[in-house]
């Protein structure tokens, strides 16, 4: 049964990891894409219940993606997932902290 779809955003473009396993084996169909510029046009025309970011992929432009998406009003419904392999959780706290496009209040 297919429960919609899930954006996978990261470099490894192709690759098949654990993470596309999983989202795959309960239901979603994953799309995936490495290329920043092209992701608010996916999400507009494909349509997925889920971004998925690894944020260790990119640098500070990401930042930029993320309050791109969610200040457009057809794209801020699907629900933005940012993942990360640092063993520092505060790290991406502090940044989004220290990035204006992060402390906008909602």
């Amino acid at each position: 049964m297919d429960k919609g779809k899930v954006l996978v955003v990261d470099i490894k473009n192709g690759n098949p990891d654990s993470i596309t396993k999983t989202i795959e084996d309960e239901g979603f169909v994953s799309v995936r894409v490495s290329d920043l510029n092209r992701i608010q046009d996916l999400v507009l025309s494909e349509r997925p219940k889920a971004v998925l970011v690894d944020q260790d992929d990119f640098g500070d432009e990401i930042w930029d993606v993320y309050k791109n998406l969610k200040d457009d009003f057809d794209t801020r419904k699907a629900a933005l997932i940012v993942i990360s392999s640092n063993g520092n959780e505060t790290e991406v706290q502090v940044h989004c902290n220290a990035n204006e496009s992060c402390n906008r209040s909602r």
